[in-house]
């Protein structure tokens, strides 16, 4: 039986814990990892969340789900404290396990499961952008149905997009805990989410539909028949 640590105590820890419970029951929670308690809840999904100089078992699987830009120095911190066995859910990863986790539970339908090609799907997408996000290596090409809105705009003077969720009624300033749900309470109170047809991640560099945005990241895994999301 695997044992998995998450580190992080905010949103993305949190929906990556719900996830693995959902879909890998037979895997082993140890709990939350995170530098310090400071500003962090100690409990977190009925799990303990433990300071990092705390955790005595160097061989458990750690899985890095928090704010990217903060990946490597959490990496760096994880092999100073002795451990070997970690990976980072970057926004591939995380998107990839949480569209598994979701359809698993019957909500949110997926970008993928709407029609595409050439008389694809009536879409009206907004992508959340964030002032910290790492720049592509190459230009995005957007399509006409994709709409980006700046999220946690209220945080920073630079103005990435003419849309905005600082703008009318809003929880921005929030961002630090809620990330791109700052955009959707936007939307709402909008009332744009009404015809809201879809929400994408802040990296869409695929197409909708392509069988590589569909697939997994994976790695041999020996305590399951299939293989494992979280590999490289």
């Amino acid at each position: 039986m695997e044992k998995i640590a998450i580190y992080g105590a905010k949103s993305l820890a949190l929906g990556t814990c719900m996830a693995i419970r959902e879909l890998y029951p037979e895997c082993q929670l140890y709990g939350f990892i995170v530098k310090s308690l400071k500003g962090n809840p100690h409990k977190l999904a009925e799990l303990s969340v433990h300071e990092l100089h705390t955790v005595k078992d160097k061989n458990m699987h750690i899985l890095i789900a928090t704010p990217e830009n903060l990946h490597q120095a959490i990496v760096a911190d994880l092999q100073y404290a002795g451990f070997s066995r970690y990976t980072c859910m970057n926004s591939q990863k995380e998107s990839l396990l949480m569209e598994r986790y979701f359809a698993k539970i019957g909500r949110f339908r997926s970008l993928h499961t709407f029609l595409h090609g050439k008389y694809g799907a009536n879409l009206c997408v907004y992508m959340a952008r964030f002032h910290k996000d790492s720049i592509l290596q190459k230009t995005l090409e957007k399509p006409d149905w994709l709409i980006p809105v700046q999220a946690g705009a209220a945080l920073t003077e630079l103005r990435l997009e003419e849309i905005a969720d600082d703008q009318g009624e809003n929880i921005s300033i929030k961002n630090v805990n809620y990330s791109e749900l700052t955009v959707l309470y936007w939307m709402w109170k909008k009332s744009v989410i009404q015809y809201r047809k879809a929400r994408c991640p802040e990296r869409p560099d695929r197409p909708i539909g392509s069988r590589r945005s569909a697939g997994r990241w994976a790695w041999s895994c020996p305590y399951t028949e299939c293989d494992c999301w979280w590999g490289n």
